[in-house]
């Protein structure tokens, strides 16, 4: 996906996700409207619709990028003589007005140790999450929007912000250590219900 708008302040951003993000993003949280599953948005079939049906959304990421534009010097590697260099790269969430899909995590407290199995998010990271077995326990829906993203500054095209990742839900920082442990929550496998 690729994107041109403007930050508040008048100047070109541009907005891009990898085909490879995408095509990851379709498996995970752009599942379909009627799949009631942990980590899915129900308000949108797919990344296009989400960005073309959501100018909010879109001035949110541009006004998020400007407030992080802030230049690397050259010591850091980059800087207004070289042709590209980064920039930031952060999280942010947007809250939207009304609920997009599910979550696929929850705070840790009111969940019984019993209920609980540890997993692997990814190679680099350990967490506990409900137990498949227990559907009971379901997804609860969300108005949040995280998005993962780098701010890059490239000569020719000026500021380009790159969303590697997003998801329905609350921002649980990168995927190391113990993510539990950290950030107080557990996870839902992909393929639990929703509410």
């Amino acid at each position: 996906m690729y994107r041109k708008t403007k930050f508040p302040d008048g100047s070109l951003l541009v907005i891009i996700v990898s085909q490879q993000t995408e095509e990851r993003l379709g498996g995970t949280c752009f599942r379909g409207k009627c799949v009631r599953k942990a980590g899915n948005f129900f308000r949108w079939e797919s990344l296009h619709e989400l960005f073309d049906r959501h100018d909010r959304l879109i001035d949110f990421l541009a006004a998020t990028a400007q407030e992080r534009a802030v230049l690397v010097d050259d010591e850091q590697g980059g800087g207004p003589g070289t042709n590209r260099y980064t920039v930031d790269k952060f999280s942010c969430t947007f809250e939207n007005g009304g609920d997009v899909g599910w979550e696929s995590t929850v705070p840790r407290d009111g969940y019984p140790n019993w209920l609980l199995e540890r997993f692997t998010p990814n190679r680099r990271s350990v967490a506990l999450r409900i137990k498949m077995e227990h559907p009971e326990y379901r997804a609860p829906k969300t108005k949040l929007i995280t998005f993962v993203c780098q701010l890059v500054f490239d000569a020719k095209d000026g500021f380009i912000l790159i969303i590697h990742s997003l998801y329905p839900g609350v921002d649980v920082g990168e995927l190391k250590g113990d993510m539990t442990g950290r950030e107080g929550r557990v996870f839902f496998d992909w393929n639990h219900p929703g509410q």
